[in-house]
Order: structure tokens, then C-alpha cells, then sequence
């Protein structure tokens, strides 16, 4: 694993898929509608090849960082709304910033499109959905950017479904983070307007 990157696919890793999901998901009609197309188009192509291309595909599906999860939670956090502020905060200095022990929930709606040329097209959707429990996490934080995540502890579960069928049901101990993970040009907060209603 690259010391800066840690992914979804990190956090699941080699949970494997039981054969009554997979059988399940077979019978869902989408797979069905694929799977006759793809006998139409390509006569040795059967259900089962689907589903197993499904699952084999999944893997791709997973590499959404981590990294950025956290990042689209905590650039819209209200305390760190101030790190804006250029008088309180001058942007040549840099500002380490604790964060209090918090949970952070996410849910993420890829999908594998399965095509033939011009023959068919099929959509497959999955739902992902994480929480992470955060301790310990330390921004810093410069010219209202966020640089650098020195992480702390994390503990998450998360779950991965498709059309219903629940594939990946995982709840982790500890999850082994880089120590940090520096943010090149930085992410900038985002300070929320309050907007007033007209009189």
C-alpha cells in the first residue's frame, strides 16, 4: 500500500463474497437482462459468467480514497470556518489543529456498465456505505487550506450491495492509516454563507 494512499479496497480487502449472494444476485433481473443478451450476442456467454464478472469487477469499484472521504467532511466543518480568516490567521504561518473524537458517515453509488459494441448496454449499481470512527486526528492547516492529516486512530464498518443484495458486510478493528498524508497544493475549507431572508 502507498504510504499516502489507503483506500476502500484497503478497508474491505479480502472479505469475499458468499455464493448465496452470488446466487441471489443472479436472480436479480438486470443480471438476467445481461446475461440473455449477452447469449444472444455472444452464444457461449452464461448467467453464472456475469455474476462472477460482477464480482471480479467490484475491486475497481473500491478505489475511492479514503483520504478524500474525511476531506469532504471536514473542509465543510463549521470550527474550521475561521482558518479563513487572513488577520487571525496569516497565511505564512502554519496551524496545527486537533480534532475532537467524531464519527464520519458516507455512502457512495458507483456503478459497472457492461456493454457488447453496439449489441448492448447494461448499467450495474452498487451502494457503499462507511463510517469511520476518528481519534486522535490532527490537521494542519495554512493560508485556509488544509495541507497535511496526521491520523490517529480509526475504527470503521461498512457494507457493499448491489441491487439489494448485500455483498460485503465488514466492521474492523483498528485500521492501520499512513501516519500522514500530505495534500500537495492543500483543500481549501469551505466557509458557509449564511443568507438572510429579505425583509
Amino acid at each position: 500500500m502507498d504510504t499516502e494512499s489507503f483506500t476502500l479496497r484497503d478497508f474491505f480487502g479480502n472479505e469475499t463474497i458468499s455464493d448465496a449472494a452470488l446466487e441471489n444476485l443472479h436472480g436479480k433481473k438486470v443480471i438476467r437482462e445481461v446475461a440473455d443478451d449477452m447469449h444472444e450476442a455472444v452464444p457461449e456467454g452464461k448467467g453464472h459468467a456475469v455474476v462472477n464478472a460482477v464480482a471480479r469487477h467490484l475491486d475497481d469499484l473500491l478505489g475511492i480514497e479514503v483520504s478524500d472521504i474525511l476531506l469532504r467532511a471536514w473542509k465543510k466543518y463549521e470550527d474550521l470556518g475561521r482558518y479563513n480568516d487572513p488577520l487571525r490567521y496569516p497565511p505564512d504561518q502554519l496551524f496545527l489543529v486537533p480534532l475532537t473524537e467524531h464519527t464520519i458517515s458516507s455512502k457512495h453509488k458507483p456503478a459497472l456498465e457492461i456493454a457488447a459494441g453496439k449489441l448492448f448496454k447494461k448499467t450495474i449499481p452498487f451502494d457503499i456505505a462507511l463510517e469511520l470512527e476518528l481519534t486522535g486526528f490532527i490537521l494542519e492547516i495554512q493560508g485556509g487550506k488544509i495541507r497535511t492529516i496526521l491520523t490517529g486512530e480509526c475504527r470503521g464498518k461498512g457494507t457493499v450491495s448491489c441491487m439489494g443484495t448485500l455483498l460485503i458486510n465488514r466492521e474492523s478493528g483498528e485500521i492501520r492509516l499512513p501516519g500522514s498524508i500530505t495534500l500537495g497544493d492543500g483543500i481549501p475549507i469551505v466557509t458557509e454563507r449564511v443568507q438572510k431572508s429579505p425583509a
